[in-house]
């Protein structure tokens, strides 16, 4: 019954300009997240918008409906546009449809930003929403790791996926299919000339980002740039910890009433982390 009705509903024509008028009667999530549409609709961001297409999955239509700075990650992306503002240049790991990539460029439209999103699929939605605002991000498909070489990608069926992941035990009772993908290590692109030694972070990979940080620890030791980053488990926390708050990092969760500072890296499974320096936590929060 729910695949006849979602059929029906897709089927509805002249969806978008309906619920661009009931967006402004400010209609509440229990509602709102029901009503979807597949088009190009625009973002506002620090006194500018971007564009951005609709493919009917749910982050897109959380932004639609509550904003940038709304009820999906809100608070993240409100203190990750801010520090985008002070930055030259933007990472973005795990970039998905190019949320936090297209915000950082609008909001910062001097810096250099590189989206990475190994998922084919994936990326071409990425790609395209890139295109739609002719931005100079620089999208790459390299699954970034702790090593260079071949690696396998832990993909699931589904057309619209953010749960991809490089760590397979993480694919424990869900079907997965194994993509072939291309490592690297961001010391190795930073010292071979492909990106430039980054000052902020978007770190989103499933369970994979303590081997980001080991691919990094050049860039973390010498630049100590900041980094916006989601720690699902335990273990993963415990690692991130041991490498970041020796090199003096802060430690701040991302709530829905805003940053928290914490005294370790914790797991924060449905918000992010922010770590970053005294200086840098000093100009970026309150």
């Amino acid at each position: 019954m729910r695949k006849i009705a979602r059929k029906v509903y897709q089927a509805i024509p002249f969806k978008q300009p309906v619920l661009e008028v009931l967006r402004r009667l400010s209609l509440p999530e229990t509602v709102y997240r029901h009503l979807s549409f597949q088009g190009v609709f625009d973002v506002e961001v620090a006194d500018t918008t971007f564009r951005m297409r609709h493919y009917g999955y749910v982050i897109e239509n959380e932004v639609f409906w509550s904003g940038l700075f709304g009820h999906w990650q809100g608070s993240s992306l409100r203190l990750w546009v801010k520090a985008a503002q002070q930055a030259q240049s933007v990472l973005d790991v795990g970039a998905n449809t190019g949320l936090y990539a297209l915000a950082a460029k609008a909001a910062s439209p001097r810096a250099a930003v590189v989206a990475f999103e190994p998922i084919e699929r994936i990326r071409k939605k990425l790609q395209a929403n890139v295109d739609l605002n002719a931005y100079d991000i620089a999208v790459d498909a390299t699954a970034v790791s702790d090593r260079d070489g071949d690696g396998i990608m832990f993909d699931t069926p589904e057309e619209h996926e953010i749960s991809a992941t490089l760590e397979n035990a993480a694919s424990t009772g869900r079907p997965r299919n194994h993509v072939p993908v291309r490592l690297a290590r961001l010391d190795t692109l930073v010292a071979a000339g492909t990106i430039r030694p980054p000052d902020l972070l978007k770190i989103d990979v499933e369970g994979h980002e303590p081997a980001v940080l080991r691919g990094m620890e050049n860039q973390l030791r010498e630049r100590k740039p900041a980094l916006l980053i989601e720690v699902l488990g335990a273990e993963a926390a415990a690692q991130v910890d041991a490498m970041v708050r020796p090199l003096g990092y802060q430690v701040y969760r991302l709530d829905e009433d805003g940053p928290r500072r914490m005294d370790r890296v914790v797991p924060a499974p449905g918000t992010n982390l922010f770590l970053c320096t005294p200086e840098a936590a000093a100009r970026l929060l309150p």
